[in-house]
């Protein structure tokens, strides 16, 4: 990746995550270690079951979070630029528990476990911000939700 693209990458994750606590040299370590995929619309990312192969922020379009309730297919977040999905895996070591999709193009910077792993050694409250951080989306959605009805 090119210096341009590894600095707007670096902006991305400071504002997708709670790294507050890391500099822009961990969080270019980060950026260098892991990878900017694209996905078109439809395609997808990772499958409810499958094991965690990292962390996904998006970095440009959007992504669908599903799963199959009773034989249907149910959106239960779309999330945009900025945004992350997949932690509650990362951070218990657990199968996905949901699946995710493109809902357009999308640009994603996927972190794999090994290097999230190593920085959380560092950083040892970073896992438990992400669980935090899902906590709040959740929350957050069941208002909407609540509010609709």
């Amino acid at each position: 990746m090119a210096d341009a693209d590894d600095a707007r990458l670096v902006e991305t994750l400071r504002r997708a995550v709670d790294f507050a606590e890391l500099d822009d040299q961990q969080l270019a370590r980060l950026v260098t270690a892991s990878s900017l995929r694209r996905f078109v619309a439809g395609e997808t990312l990772f499958e409810k079951g499958s094991e965690p192969d990292g962390l996904y922020v998006v970095v440009s379009g959007s992504v669908r979070i599903f799963d199959v309730i009773q034989g249907n297919e149910r959106d239960l977040a779309v999330i945009g630029t900025g945004d992350f999905t997949g932690e509650v895996s990362l951070a218990l070591h657990t199968v996905r528990t949901r699946s995710a999709q493109a809902r357009e193009d999308a640009e994603v910077l996927v972190i794999p476990v090994a290097a999230f792993d190593e920085l959380a050694s560092e950083h040892p409250a970073l896992g438990s911000q992400l669980i935090e951080a899902f906590e709040d989306r959740m929350a957050g959605r069941e208002e909407a939700a609540a509010e609709q009805d």
